[in-house]
C-alpha cells in the first residue's frame, strides 16, 4: 500500500509540473501574439460553498489584448485523448473564473474595460516542443 501512496504523490507531482509547464508555455505564445501578461495564477475567495468553507477561485493567466482583458484558462494534456482538450472547461469553471475576474477588474480598476474568456490548449506528445492553440472568446 506504501507503494501506491509514493506513485500517487509522484503522478500528483508530475501533473502539477506539466500543469506548471503548460501555463508558462501558454504565457509565451499569447507574448509571442501581442499580449501583455498582467498576472498568472491570480487567486482570490469568491464565496462559500454549502458547508460554509470558502471557496478560492484561480485564472492561469491574464493579460491585456488590444485594450481588452483576457482570462485566460490554460488545459495541458502529456498525451492525446478521446475528446478535445477544452470540453474539460466545465460550467462550474467558467463560472468560478467570471467570479474571480470580477474580482480582479474590481481591485485592479478595470471595471470600465471589456473583457473576454480564452482557453489555450497545450498539449505534448512525442515532439520536444509543445503544440499550442488559442481559442479566443471561448465562453
Amino acid at each position: 500500500m506504501e507503494s501506491n501512496i509514493k506513485d500517487t504523490d509522484t503522478a500528483r507531482r508530475n501533473k502539477s509540473a506539466l500543469g506548471r509547464a503548460g501555463e508558462i508555455a501558454a504565457a509565451r505564445y499569447l507574448e509571442a501574439l501581442g499580449m501583455k501578461i498582467l498576472a498568472m495564477n491570480f487567486t482570490a475567495p469568491i464565496g462559500r460553498n454549502r458547508k460554509n468553507i470558502s471557496v478560492m477561485g484561480e485564472i492561469d493567466i491574464i493579460a491585456i489584448d488590444r485594450g481588452l482583458v483576457r482570462f485566460v484558462e490554460v488545459k495541458t494534456r502529456a498525451q492525446v485523448g478521446m475528446l478535445p482538450i477544452e470540453t474539460s472547461v466545465t460550467l462550474r469553471k467558467r463560472r468560478n473564473i467570471e467570479k474571480t475576474a470580477r474580482i480582479f477588474k474590481r481591485i485592479f480598476n478595470l471595471d470600465g474595460r471589456g473583457a473576454g474568456f480564452d482557453v489555450v490548449t497545450v498539449q505534448y506528445g512525442s515532439n520536444t516542443e509543445p503544440e499550442i492553440r488559442l481559442i479566443p472568446d471561448f465562453w
